[in-house]
C-alpha cells in the first residue's frame, strides 16, 4: 500500500499559499498524537506501514492538559506505542 502526498498547490503572483504543510514527521508518540489528525508508523527497512489510523481528537475549545489527561488520548497513545514496538521488531 503507497501513500502519495499531493504536491503543494502552484503559487501565482508571488502569493505565498495558504495551506498547511502537508505532514510532519515526528519520532514522539506522544507529539504525534497530540498533533496529528493521522497517524501512520513505519517499520524498520524496509519502510512499510505498520499501523495507519486518524487522530480524531477534538482539537478546538478543548484545554491541551485536558486533552492529554482523557482515556481517548491515552487509548490512541496505547495503540501507536504498541504499533511502534512490533515495528521496531
Amino acid at each position: 500500500m503507497s501513500t502519495t502526498i499531493p504536491p503543494p498547490a502552484p503559487v501565482d503572483d508571488g502569493a505565498v499559499a495558504r495551506r498547511p504543510p502537508p505532514g510532519l514527521r515526528s519520532r514522539g508518540r506522544l507529539r504525534a498524537v497530540f498533533l496529528g489528525s493521522r497517524i501512520i508508523v513505519l517499520t524498520a527497512r524496509p519502510g512499510r506501514i505498520a499501523l495507519d489510523l486518524r487522530g480524531d481528537l477534538p482539537r478546538s475549545g478543548v484545554d491541551p492538559d485536558e486533552l492529554r489527561g482523557s482515556p481517548e488520548f491515552a487509548e490512541l497513545r496505547g495503540r501507536v506505542g504498541h504499533a511502534v514496538r512490533t515495528a521496531a521488531g
